[in-house]
């Protein structure tokens, strides 16, 4: 698989949402991690994903590349949905946390 991304900047660059996201195998990563040694082009690629990953708004986004205002709104999309379920986890965890509590009295 390292060799795979050697010259495969398009694959790399759909893949590199989810390195940035720390959400893909870690054979993946390594296999990036080597394709990232020998290519500035995605390695600028990626510090643009991490540079509107976390605080940035999709109007901030370039008109010029549109795969990369779509492959944003998903990450986004994502990481909302994961924290919308880790609070519902949270929340009936505890509500079953003060059933518990009230009934063994």
């Amino acid at each position: 698989m390292k060799d795979f991304f050697k010259n495969k900047c398009e694959v790399v660059r759909d893949l590199l949402p989810l390195y940035a996201d720390e959400s893909c195998s870690k054979e993946t990563a390594k296999a990036i991690d080597i394709h990232l040694v020998t290519c500035p082009s995605c390695r600028d690629y990626l510090s643009e994903i991490k540079s509107y990953h976390d605080d940035s708004d999709v109007s901030d986004i370039p008109d010029s590349d549109p795969h990369f205002a779509e492959v944003m709104n998903k990450l986004r999309k994502r990481k909302i949905v994961r924290r919308s379920l880790v609070s519902a986890a949270i929340i009936t965890s505890l509500a079953i946390n003060a059933v518990l509590i009230l009934t063994n009295d």
